[in-house]
């Protein structure tokens, strides 16, 4: 969605999750521009569409399990990248599909840079003062992402998450996280795992770490629930962790939509697209009344200690949550490098920065000049006197009966009053049992004819269809339409003339249809296949579809 956004296509959205959290994505719900995903009616949704995104490919609760849209299927894997940055460098992927190459590659390259500048600003000797110890020490704080959920390694207890991005992010912060050697027998995999049982070893495992960011779902906690028997259950303890003491507990829900309790976070959508947004988040609860520090934390964190924080919930209803027009480019959240260089880095030049600064396209390196555009093909040779191209709908029903009562001149009759401007002359039918199947290649010479023909096919339904052609239609495949070249039936031989060698060597009389449409046509359904077969083999890693909880 964010990335999307980013690159100002929002306008080519046709369906939203009902967890999206962007204001602007809603209102277009509310305009009528697009409406919300349905589970229930995927099907249907993915057949007015070009592209479906998901997340997984992959059979299951949180699978894409349509079958007729399977060839739009475009897996988007940037939550699972290493690293923070990597993530956030999908943007290039999706410019892509759009032509903004050149507008994916500096929106990132402006998202690197604003990353970059302001982690240099939190590690810089400008955020130790507020972390001086009375010997005039410097103390690098600590942080942790830590939760209370039933759904942990173990099962239910406190984790606390070692994952790389997340351990990067607190040190890019200017933070590490705090030793836990101590407790190595309760590391599992990506987590250190604490049974509820174990609540006072957790207590110890984060005595003296300075922030933790709450993960506990679902939201919207107070804090005496967060101190609770329910949640961290700190306030029982022997003594308070300093985090719960401070009062530097941040759940993940600044930022939701109007979903209430269990509603969507922003930290699931924008936070991989703006990786740079989280940060500034971070820095300001880690480094608290120092100069690169924002007053509070506005984008993801929620400061819950004081009087409960302030919590957004997005309303598609509200024109507050969509202050931009909706097909312009989202707006950066975080503080630019020449902000910084101005400002909070005194040793830097706004030049250190190579001049990057928010929503200038031209202050990041262009990309190569696109190669120029391939000759246009030159025109085919003007047709043989009497030789025509004709458009043909292929129209395949399945009627009730046999094959030897069915009646072809009233079908091609019924079928021809349905069509505007078809003659029954036009229609050619090839009956074959299966209970009836029948195949009526419907012929003529104007595209637009073809193509409404078309359209009003596919629109119809079994019923209708057998009301208006007499028949029991049983089922109907969706239309479809090719071009053909139609040849003008050989010249009559001169009664003067021989007969040996003059006929057609290659048994095409009138009407003779090229094969060279069909190949094509197969061609195209297999690399379709390939690109289906080839998603599905990159992406059997990790199935996250659906709300997460990484």
């Amino acid at each position: 969605m964010t990335f999307l956004e980013n690159l100002g296509v929002r306008p080519t959205i046709k369906y939203i999750s009902q967890y999206s959290v962007s204001g602007c994505a809603q209102k277009l719900v509310t305009d009528g521009t697009a409406q919300f995903y349905s589970s229930a009616n995927k099907a249907a949704q993915a057949a007015t569409v070009e592209a479906v995104i998901v997340s997984s490919v992959a059979a299951g609760q949180w699978g894409w399990n349509d079958p007729n849209s399977t060839h739009k299927l475009i897996c988007d894997k940037s939550s699972s990248e290493g690293t923070l940055l990597a993530g956030a460098e999908w943007i290039k992927f999706w410019g892509l599909f759009f032509g903004k190459e050149t507008e994916a590659a500096t929106s990132h390259c402006e998202t690197e840079a604003r990353y970059t500048c302001n982690s240099v600003a939190a590690s810089s000797i400008m955020a130790a003062s507020s972390h001086l110890t009375a010997s005039y020490a410097y103390q690098v704080p600590t942080a942790v992402f830590a939760q209370r959920s039933a759904y942990c390694s173990g099962g239910d207890g406190f984790c606390i998450s070692t994952a790389a991005y997340k351990v990067a992010l607190i040190q890019d912060a200017g933070a590490t996280m705090p030793d836990l050697t101590a407790y190595a027998s309760y590391f599992s995999g990506s987590e250190y795992f604490f049974p509820a049982a174990n609540a006072s070893v957790f207590h110890a495992a984060i005595q003296h770490v300075d922030v933790i960011v709450s993960e506990t779902y679902p939201h919207h906690y107070t804090w005496a629930q967060l101190i609770g028997s329910s949640v961290y259950d700190t306030a029982s303890a022997a003594v308070m962790p300093r985090a719960f003491a401070n009062g530097d507990v941040y759940p993940l829900d600044a930022t939701m939509n109007s979903g209430g309790t269990y509603g969507g976070t922003d930290w699931f959508e924008s936070r991989i697209a703006e990786p740079d947004a989280i940060l500034e988040d971070l820095i300001a609860v880690l480094h608290p009344g120092s100069s690169i520090a924002s007053s509070s934390p506005s984008n993801f964190l929620r400061d819950v200690h004081n009087g409960g924080g302030t919590m957004t919930a997005v309303n598609a209803q509200s024109n507050a949550s969509c202050t931009t027009s909706l097909s312009a480019v989202r707006p950066a959240r975080s503080t630019s490098c020449v902000t910084r260089a101005n400002h909070t880095l005194k040793y830097l030049t706004p030049t250190t920065c190579s001049g990057l600064s928010i929503g200038a396209y031209a202050t990041c390196p262009a990309l190569p000049p696109m190669p120029p555009s391939p000759p246009t093909p030159p025109s085919p040779p003007p047709l043989a006197a009497g030789t025509a191209y004709v458009s043909v709908v292929t129209f395949v029903a399945t009627v009730s009966g046999t094959v030897s009562d069915f009646d072809q001149a009233a079908y091609k009759t019924s079928l021809a009053a349905t069509l505007t401007g078809v003659a029954a002359s036009d229609i050619t039918l090839t009956v074959a049992s299966a209970s009836v199947l029948v195949t009526a290649d419907i012929s003529t010479a104007s595209s637009a004819t073809a193509a409404n023909a078309a359209a009003f096919l596919t629109s119809a339904s079994s019923t209708s269809l057998s009301s208006t052609l007499g028949v029991t239609v049983t089922s109907f495949q969706a239309p479809v339409v090719s071009t053909r070249v139609v040849y003008p039936p050989p010249s009559a031989p001169s009664p003067s003339s021989p007969s040996s060698g003059s006929s057609s060597s290659d048994g095409c009389g009138g009407g003779c249809i090229a094969g060279i449409v069909v190949g094509v046509l197969v061609v195209i359904a297999c690399i379709a296949g390939a690109v289906v077969m080839t998603m599905r083999a990159k992406n059997k890693v990790k199935v996250v579809d659906g709300p997460s909880t990484a």
